[in-house]
This record gives C-alpha cells, structure tokens and sequence, in this order.
C-alpha cells in the first residue's frame, strides 16, 4: 500500500497518523509498529531538541512511517526538510501572504523558493543530484497550513488560490478563541467553522487534515470528504492510561 500521505489521498485512501509531543524516539517506532500511517511532531506547543528528532526522523524514515513536524518557529523548515522529513505544518497561516511564505519555504522552483542544499541527508549527503528531480521532491514533500482564526476564514478563498498547499489542517482550540467562545472548541459557531474550512479546501482541490478523537466524530468528518485524520496524542494517550492504571489499584 501507497506509504506517502499525499499520493494516499490523490487515490482516495484513508490515512490516520497521532500527533507526538514526547521526546523518546521510541515512541515513533512504537506508532509504526501499531499500524498508525503517519505521525505528526509537535513543535509548536512542545519541547522538541534538535537531538531528540534526528532520532525520530531516522527511526521514521528507516520503517517507511511519513514524519510531518509542525513548526515554529518558520527558520527550523529547512534544515528539517533536507535532514528527511516528508512535510511541515505551518500554523496560524491568516492571509495570502502567508500562503506565499509557506509555499516558498517547503517547495523548489518554480513552485516555491527552498533553499537548495545538495549535501543533505534526505539527498544521501550529495550522492543524488536534487536539482533534475526538484520537481519530484516538490510532489512528494507535503505543505499542511492550518487555518484556525477568524481572520484565516475571512480569507481563506484567497488562501486556498495559492499553489503549493496540498493539506489544510484546522485548529478549534485557537478558533474558539478567535471568535470569542474561548476553550468551547465544540461550540456550534466553532464547528460550523471547521466543517467550511473543510468544505473550501475540498473546493480548491486541497486535501483535508483534521482532528478526530472518537469513532462518531470520524463518521461525520468522512461524509465532508476528509480522508486524512489526526486521531490522537502521545502524551493524552499515555495519561489517560496512567490514570486508569492508578484508579484501578487505588479504588
């Protein structure tokens, strides 16, 4: 079975990957083994070293498991990208501008404007000549954006005009915010504003990445042509099994 994400979704098949916070690269060997199709390090809202993912970006790579990172901030891409990741995730993107940033950061010419590194990992330390297969590299690695403000819905025809974007991730925690019911992610404003993110980027010919932690929650977000789905976190899962763990002794 197809193993990039991307051309998983160009031939419509399922994909569900968990999103990483802890540092142990023994945790992506892990996820690869349950049957997970992708995980997602978060760097964003976690304390990631440069060490710590090397590991995991090697331990990926070597069991054929997409490694996408969420950034932040936007200087670590590409170092990230010519050490082997297969995409990044660009948070609170807001306007077209933003779009342009990203692209050009993740893409080579003529799409984007990487910074053209022969001498990589993800190029075998200069063995493969990157500069004929640009193009290639470009289709394989993944551009996600997550769209989660008010102001990203206020632009976001003009967002998903920009080539380059392949994922559109959402966010209904910061969204919450955004549109004043802070922390009620499932508040009916808030929801309705994830399910037209999904329904534009489908629109634009962009691919769906949402979150969806419940069997129910999947159902719904599959009807809206979602077919890529982030299902949980390390570090929720390995809580919640601890507290369990300890009320089952302590009860």
């Amino acid at each position: 079975m197809e193993k990039n994400l991307k051309a998983r979704a160009k031939a419509g098949q399922l994909s569900y990957g968990i999103m990483m916070s802890m540092t142990d690269p023994t945790v992506v060997e892990m996820a690869a083994y349950a049957g997970y199709d992708y995980v997602r390090i978060d760097c964003e809202h976690s304390m990631i070293d440069y060490s710590a993912m090397q590991s995991m970006i090697r331990i990926a790579n070597s069991l054929s498991l997409p490694i996408f990172v969420r950034v932040s901030p936007q200087d670590d891409v590409t170092r990230l990208l010519d050490f082997g990741v297969d995409g990044i995730m660009i948070p609170d993107v807001n306007n077209k501008a933003d779009a342009i940033a990203a692209v050009n950061l993740v893409k080579y010419a003529p799409v984007g404007e990487r910074g053209m590194f022969k001498g990589g990992r993800a190029f075998r330390y200069g063995d493969v000549d990157v500069t004929p297969i640009s193009k290639q590299v470009n289709e394989q690695i993944s551009l996600i954006i997550q769209i989660e403000s008010k102001e990203g819905l206020d632009n976001i025809d003009e967002i998903l005009s920009v080539e380059g974007i392949d994922f559109v991730a959402t966010g209904r925690n910061d969204l919450s915010q955004s549109l004043g019911f802070i922390g009620q992610a499932t508040h009916p404003t808030v929801m309705a504003a994830e399910e037209l993110i999904i329904k534009k980027a489908v629109e634009h010919g962009k691919f769906p990445n949402v979150l969806g932690t419940t069997p129910a929650r999947i159902a719904e977000l599959k009807k809206l042509g979602v077919l890529t789905f982030t299902v949980n976190r390390d570090i929720g899962m390995l809580y919640d099994t601890m507290k369990k763990n300890v009320a089952l002794f302590k009860a």
